[in-house]
C-alpha cells in the first residue's frame, strides 16, 4: 500500500526495506531449519583468529563489476545484498573488523589476569585521577614509619611507594584514636627532650665556668709558686755571699736554677738528668720579656756557675758524696748556661 504523501524516491526506498526485511527473515528460518542438531556458527567477533585477507574491493572495482545500467537505473527494488550503496566502503568494514578482534584478544589477556581485573584497573583509575588532593599528616606517617609526604608527591610515587602511601591512609582512618594518642606522646617526649637540652647545656655552661675558674686558679698558684721559687733562689745567692767561706754548707742551701719536680728535699734535690736548657730557660728567663734583661740574666748567671768559683762554694761541704754531687751538678749547669748564650 502506498503513502501518497511520500515522494516517489522516498516511497521506493521504504518498499526496498520491507523486501529485505523480510528476505532476512526468511533466510534466519531457513538457516534454523537446515541446522537444527548441528552447533551454530561463530560470529566473528567471538574469533581469536585475524580475519582472512580478502580481495581488494574498492568503488572503483564494485563501480566497474556492476552492469551498465545506467545512472538512471532505481536499485530500490534489489535486495540489500546486491544493492550498491555509494556511500559503503569495504575497506572501513576490514578496519573495524580487525578491531573488533584486537579488542577481543585484549579481552582474552585481560581475563587471563584474574577475575578481579577490571575492578581494580578501574580502581587504579580513580586513584590517579585524585592523587594529587590525597595527603596524610605526619602522625600517619610516624606510626607507620615512613617519612613526611608532601602534597601532590603521590604523582611521582612507583606503585609499591603508592600501595604503601594508600596503606598508611587507611591505617590513619582506622585508628583515629591511636594516633591521637601516639601525637599526644610524640609532643610529650619531644617536650621532655626540649627540656633535658636545656637543662643539658644549662649544666655544660656551668661546668665549663666551674673549669674555667679551676684553670685560672691554677695558673695563678703556679705562677706564684714559681714566683717564689725565684724569690728563693736569689735570697740563697745573696745569704752564700754574705756569709763567711769559713761557714758549712748543706746541699739544700745552695741555689739551683731549675723548677724542683717535688717541693720536699732530699726528693727536691736535682739529678744531672734534670738540667737540660729547657728546664734552665723556664726558670732563669720564660718571665723576663727583654732581651737585654735576658743576655743579662745568663751573663750573671754564668759567673755564677763559673767552675772556679762554684769549686770555692763546693768545698764548704763536708760530706764528700755530697759536694761531688753538688760540684757535678755546678758542672753542668755551667756547660748548659753558656751554651744557651751563644745561641
Amino acid at each position: 500500500m502506498k503513502d501518497s504523501s511520500l515522494s516517489s524516491t522516498e516511497q521506493a526506498v521504504r518498499d526496498a526495506t520491507r523486501r529485505a526485511s523480510k528476505q532476512s527473515h526468511k533466510r534466519r528460518h531457513h538457516h534454523r531449519s537446515s541446522t537444527q542438531g548441528a552447533a551454530p556458527p561463530r560470529d566473528r567477533s567471538e574469533s581469536l583468529t585475524p580475519p582472512r585477507s580478502r580481495p581488494s574491493t574498492s568503488k572503483h572495482t564494485l563501480e566497474h563489476d556492476l552492469p551498465d545500467v545506467g545512472d538512471d537505473f532505481d536499485q530500490s527494488s534489489l535486495p540489500p545484498s546486491q544493492a550498491y550503496k555509494r556511500s559503503r566502503s569495504y575497506d572501513q568494514d576490514d578496519d573495524d573488523e580487525e578491531r573488533r578482534f584486537q579488542d577481543k584478544l585484549r579481552s582474552a589477556e585481560q581475563e587471563d589476569q584474574g577475575v578481579g581485573y577490571y575492578e581494580q584497573l578501574l580502581y587504579e583509575r580513580e586513584l590517579v585521577r585524585n592523587a594529587a588532593s590525597f595527603h596524610y599528616g605526619s602522625s600517619v606517617r610516624a606510626a607507620m614509619g615512613q617519612p613526611e609526604a608532601q602534597k601532590g608527591a603521590t604523582l611521582i610515587m612507583d606503585e609499591e611507594e603508592y600501595a604503601e602511601y594508600i596503606r598508611a591512609g587507611m591505617w590513619r582512618i582506622q585508628n583515629k584514636e591511636e594516633i591521637l594518642r601516639r601525637e599526644r606522646l610524640d609532643k610529650a617526649k619531644k617536650a621532655q627532650k626540649e627540656k633535658d637540652r636545656i637543662e643539658r647545656e644549662a649544666f655544660q655552661k656551668k661546668e665549663k665556668e666551674r673549669i674555667r675558674k679551676l684553670e685560672e686558679r691554677t695558673i695563678k698558684k703556679d705562677q706564684q709558686m714559681e714566683k717564689d721559687q725565684r724569690e728563693a733562689y736569689a735570697a740563697k745567692w745573696s745569704k752564700i755571699t754574705a756569709s763567711s767561706t769559713e761557714t758549712n754548707l748543706r746541699f739544700s742551701d745552695i741555689p739551683w736554677p731549675i723548677f724542683p719536680h717535688v717541693p720536699f728535699p732530699p726528693l727536691s734535690w736535682p739529678s744531672t738528668t734534670d738540667i737540660t736548657p729547657l728546664q734552665v730557660n723556664r726558670f732563669l728567663l720564660s718571665h723576663i720579656k727583654d732581651k737585654d734583661v735576658r743576655k743579662s740574666t745568663l751573663r750573671s748567671a754564668v759567673l755564677a756557675y763559673h767552675p772556679d768559683r762554684f769549686y770555692r762554694l763546693t768545698a764548704r761541704i763536708k760530706d764528700e758524696d755530697t759536694r761531688a754531687r753538688a760540684t757535678e751538678l755546678g758542672l753542668r749547669i755551667s756547660q748548659t748556661i753558656n751554651d744557651m748564650l751563644k745561641k
